[in-house]
């Protein structure tokens, strides 16, 4: 039986996201764990007795299908025991104990990664500014790590791309998720010049929990993480949080002082980050660290040659027709969009012809308490405390529903961390 059935049976038994650096510290291998007594196990300190339990409940040998599935879609299983297992992720304190690959996971070896994290609901100008500043990043040697989701990261990726250059989407769900469909052609094109990792097994969907855990990965494989328009309550200051406890150094691109969804870059700065107007400010450091990998003299060769970038001006959603005069809450329909090209002019939106069927915006892959908050939002915003007391709900559930809406694309967030039901 190969390693990696041990280390699948381990990360099972303990969990995506958990501490495992005393276990590593303890046994080494998963392989040691399994040769190990209950009793050894219960006194080295390193497990809860859930995982206790589940260890002793489950065997090695239970993962051999799981192997074969991902063999067979040819997707690699990488354990801290594999040569292209991100050297600076097996340092911080709770690395994965098996990462699911899809694509050339020996880019995960590269000596200069950097992660780039920011908002999902991003400004025309931000989202400008993620894919130039990645253009010039990757051109200068830097591997370009983001969640391969809308907003930052997708121009963080489109950026890396333009470059002619590898990046790594880290994913919060499985290899296999029909998740935020409208970037699969992304996800597919990083798979081809790159590679998609993800702790979480086959058929795990997209869980609000999944990203904070999916976001210590960002951080914990990369020299330093650059935030790019964060909110004061955005999941990118958790990565940049997580950066600092791993020792990582952390960069902002400054934003406008007037709009709440840079507060958190700019509350970033004034805490010590280092604040980023250019490609240099980044890898003036590292370019001395790093002579054979980064050329500061590229990073501008590189963007003069990139082609223009156009953003969209929102996120694109996934838009579904319902036949009228019909309760039932199953899409009938998908209306066709044709996939959006960032690099060529897009028609100005008064330009375009209108839907011949009428769109809605649907919860209907969302979870039920989910879907409670979405039968209460509408055109007029309201902020989660006013949608705890009409759901008489604890605040924490109707963020953690609001948060899954956003996901999906079910509502929208704006000023002053208000929703609004998604538009379609």
């Amino acid at each position: 039986m190969g390693t990696a059935a041990y280390w699948l049976w381990l990360q099972d038994a303990m969990g995506a996201g958990a501490n495992t650096a005393d276990m590593l510290a303890a046994f080494g291998t998963a392989q040691a764990v399994w040769s190990a007594s209950q009793t050894a196990r219960a006194m080295s300190g390193a497990f809860t007795p859930r995982q206790l339990t589940k260890m002793r409940d489950a065997a090695p040998k239970d993962f051999a299908p799981l192997i074969r599935a991902c063999a067979a879609k040819g997707w690699e299983i990488l354990t801290p025991e594999s040569g292209n297992y991100p050297p600076l992720l097996r340092a911080i304190g709770a690395p994965p104990l098996a990462l699911f690959c899809q694509g050339e996971s020996d880019v995960l070896r590269h000596p200069m990664p950097l992660g780039v994290v920011g908002t999902r609901n991003v400004s025309y100008r931000s989202r400008k500014i993620a894919n130039r500043l990645c253009v010039s990043l990757a051109g200068a040697g830097a591997l370009i790590v983001s969640g391969g989701a809308l907003g930052v990261d997708s121009a963080a990726h489109e950026g890396a791309l333009a470059a002619g250059a590898k990046t790594v989407a880290v994913l919060g769900t499985g290899l296999d998720a029909r998740y935020l469909m409208e970037n699969a052609p992304l996800r597919q094109r990083i798979s081809q010049s790159g590679v998609l990792i993800t702790e979480f097994v086959p058929g795990s969907q997209g869980r609000p929990q999944n990203f904070p855990i999916r976001n210590r990965i960002i951080s914990g494989m990369s020299r330093g993480v650059l935030v790019i328009e964060a909110g004061e309550r955005s999941g990118s200051l958790i990565t940049a949080g997580q950066a600092l406890e791993q020792g990582r150094d952390v960069f902002a691109v400054p934003g406008d002082i007037s709009t709440s969804t840079n507060n958190g870059s700019n509350k970033l700065i004034r805490e010590g980050a280092k604040a980023v107007f250019s490609a240099f400010d980044v890898l003036e450091d590292y370019a001395l660290r790093y002579p054979g990998v980064v050329d500061l003299a590229r990073a501008d060769t590189v963007l003069a040659h990139a082609p223009d970038y156009i953003p969209p001006k929102e996120s694109p959603r996934k838009k579904t027709v319902r036949k009228k005069g019909t309760d039932t809450t199953t899409p009938v329909e998908t209306v066709p969009q044709a996939p959006y090209t960032p690099y060529e002019k897009q028609p100005r939106e008064e330009t375009l012809a209108p839907s011949a069927a009428q769109t809605v915006v649907s919860a209907d892959a969302c979870s039920a308490g989910a879907q409670r908050v979405f039968a209460l939002l509408g055109d007029e915003a309201q902020g989660a405390d006013a949608l705890a007391r009409t759901l008489a709900s604890p605040i924490g559930e109707v963020m953690a529903a609001l948060t899954e809406l956003e996901l999906f694309g079910a509502a929208q967030r704006v000023a002053g961390n208000a929703y609004l039901r998604g538009k379609a």
